[in-house]
């Protein structure tokens, strides 16, 4: 039996992650009170808007997982650019985060609190080492 590569799909555009990220914030309420048959049924209607406006056929499974890849790559990026800013010593100034990350740390409602913390939070991990 031969194995047959599979072929790399290609890169979600700029133009794709936009839509994904609209589309998700159109069903986001929904979306964090559903079953996970609903959930599928939910990622499926957004690969289709994204397919519609993107180079390539998309499947609720593609759109899920670069959703969950980007929303992670967000994150560190968003805090590796927090983080170096408050250095001192002078230097190169940070490098802030990619179009992709920017537009999912902008659209994500209460992201601040996702992405930062809470201001005046306490930590509950201090002091207990």
């Amino acid at each position: 039996m031969e194995h047959v590569k599979r072929k790399r799909g290609e890169n979600f555009s700029l133009h794709e992650m936009e839509v994904m990220t609209n589309e998700f914030r159109k069903v986001e309420r929904r979306y964090n009170c559903s079953s996970n048959m609903e959930k599928k049924k939910i990622w499926e209607q957004i690969a289709v808007e994204v397919s519609s406006a993107g180079v390539t056929l998309r499947t609720g499974a593609d759109c899920k997982t670069k959703w969950a890849n980007s929303h992670r790559i967000a994150k560190r990026e968003h805090v590796s650019y927090k983080k170096k800013g408050k250095e001192t010593g002078g230097g190169r100034p940070p490098l802030s985060p990619c179009q992709i990350s920017k537009l999912i740390i902008e659209s994500v409602p209460g992201s601040k609190a996702k992405f930062e913390g809470i201001d005046g939070g306490v930590s509950t991990l201090l002091g207990f080492c």
